[in-house]
């Protein structure tokens, strides 16, 4: 039985099944008499089921997105909602569908790459029409504030053209794939480019939590934090035989994702800003003052100008564009965030030589948690 007819027999319990993980998962969604998904779901599976029998027609394809777009504009009417909880309902469903063919013995390549491209392709476009519609809304009602319209349209500038573009690139090495299955190099290709689509989507979720004040506070050691950013960099530094040097045992007390998340970007732009011909070496380590715990990360990259120093922390700006290491430019910019929803500092200090950034946390948890920040803030 082909692929897609077998999907289509067990419609109904994918469905439930993935309601039941939204109204589980997504607590927005439980406020909410119906999920919008909900009334395209079935159009959207009954096309993908006809894509899975027939990869090579566009035409379903076509459908799954302008489900998807109208899936984007119903959810920006809802002021609850936000893109991480967009991203999130076909994330769900990617997890459903994959483990339904998991569960009845369907592991063909060919399926997977048609399941992960239809959802990768549904989740830019719902999570594009939602910022265009959001963007519209707030255009409206904030007109007197010009400064915030600049930045949102920044945000859905960059936002829209490096979600689309790795994506739609993805499709196309994938459909080559499909072709030539036999030339794995295709398959590696289209791997890195839904790795980077999938970081830059990462980084839009973790400045959502962080920008809403959601911390987990636990106990951890800098050497358990720089060992998980070391699996997390593996490739990265394995192709620039890069070190990562820590020895520093000292406990800190935050939000540990979200501090992982702050010294795997600052690695990672250690590894990027690289010298050539240099090998990338990073030292990292810390010392007390006074109530705070000083965490310096130490490379010997090409540094940074001193009149650059405010500017990098910028949301959107990208410092990449003068040597070609591009991004969404939300790293640095989150991780300022996250060393303020946790009380403390992040700046960049004087340097003999690469870069120095001194990260500063407070060695205790303070009293009183730190609530969300008001939704003008949010937009600073």
């Amino acid at each position: 039985m082909k692929s897609g007819d077998l999907l289509r027999q067990n419609l109904t319990p994918i469905f439930q099944r993935w309601e039941r993980c939204v109204r589980s998962e997504i607590e927005t969604a439980r406020t909410h008499h119906t999920i919008t998904l909900h009334d395209h779901l079935p159009h959207f599976l009954d096309a993908l089921c006809e894509t899975l029998n027939e990869p090579h027609d566009d035409e379903h394809a076509d459908y799954q997105v302008d489900m998807s777009k109208v899936h984007g504009e119903t959810r920006a009417d809802l002021h609850d909602y936000d893109l991480d909880d967009v991203l999130q309902e076909y994330s769900l469903l990617r997890r459903v569908i994959v483990a339904f063919f998991f569960e009845n013995g369907v592991d063909d390549r060919l399926t997977h790459r048609i399941v992960h491209r239809s959802l990768d392709l549904a989740m830019a476009t719902a999570g594009q029409q939602f910022m265009d519609d959001r963007k519209s809304r707030l255009e409206k009602a904030l007109k007197s504030q010009k400064e915030l319209n600049v930045e949102l349209d920044k945000f859905v500038a960059i936002a829209a053209h490096d979600l689309r573009s790795p994506i739609a690139t993805l499709v196309g090495f994938l459909e080559i794939a499909v072709e030539k299955s036999n030339e794995p190099v295709y398959d590696e290709k289209a791997l890195l480019i839904a790795k980077r689509s999938l970081k830059m989507i990462e980084s839009l979720l973790q400045r959502s939590r962080i920008r809403n004040g959601i911390l987990d506070h636990s106990v951890f050691t800098l050497k358990e934090i720089v060992k998980e950013v070391e699996t997390a960099l593996l490739t990265e530094i394995s192709q620039k035989s890069a070190r990562i040097v820590c020895a520093d045992d000292a406990k800190l007390v935050g939000d540990r994702n979200a501090i992982s998340q702050l010294i795997q970007n600052l690695v990672a732009n250690s590894l990027k800003f690289s010298q050539q011909s240099v090998t990338p070496l990073v030292t990292i380590n810390s010392e007390i003052r006074d109530q705070f715990i000083e965490i310096h990360i130490f490379d010997n990259g090409i540094g940074i100008a001193p009149e650059s120093r405010e500017e990098i922390f910028r949301a959107f700006h990208r410092e990449g564009e003068k040597s070609g290491a591009l991004g969404l430019g939300l790293g640095l910019d989150t991780c300022m965030k996250i060393a303020e929803a946790h009380n403390g500092t992040l700046e960049v200090a004087d340097a003999d030589r690469g870069a120095h950034f001194i990260l500063s946390l407070p060695k205790e948890r303070p009293d009183q948690k730190k609530g969300p920040p008001s939704p003008a803030s949010l937009l600073d």
